[in-house]
């Protein structure tokens, strides 16, 4: 267990972890809006400010680029438009991501909160 992440395996955890969350699948405002909502990550002002070539802030901006390369590591699908779906390999790479980092030690983007709704999750799907 190496116990720490990468910035962009934070990302792909807290994307993982809120489609999950929202079970299985979400569109991609819903799953910004539960970012957000379940305080996921950490944001500054700087996150916040909209990128000159995009209409969105940076933070959603990182957001929906690590779900496309989710997307072509087949961790996602978005058989339909606008929708994120989770596959299989996409949960076993959470519960790789969640292990790797299970007690959040140096977290650069990561709250706490979404830990506890991760081992939350995994418990979950552990006793079904």
């Amino acid at each position: 267990m190496k116990n720490e992440l990468t910035k962009n395996e934070e990302r792909d955890f807290v994307t993982l972890l809120t489609i999950m969350d929202l079970g299985g699948s979400a569109t991609k405002r819903n799953a910004l809006d539960n970012i957000i909502r379940k305080e996921f990550l950490y944001l500054s002002e700087y996150d916040y400010e909209y990128l000159p070539s995009r209409n969105e802030p940076r933070w959603e901006n990182a957001i929906a680029y690590q779900r496309n390369s989710l997307k072509e590591r087949g961790y996602i699908n978005n058989k339909q438009n606008d929708k994120w779906e989770i596959t299989d390999n996409g949960i076993n790479y959470f519960n790789k991501l969640f292990n790797d980092n299970r007690y959040g030690k140096s977290l650069n983007l990561l709250d706490s909160n979404a830990f506890i709704v991760a081992e939350s999750i995994v418990r979950n799907r552990l006793s079904q």
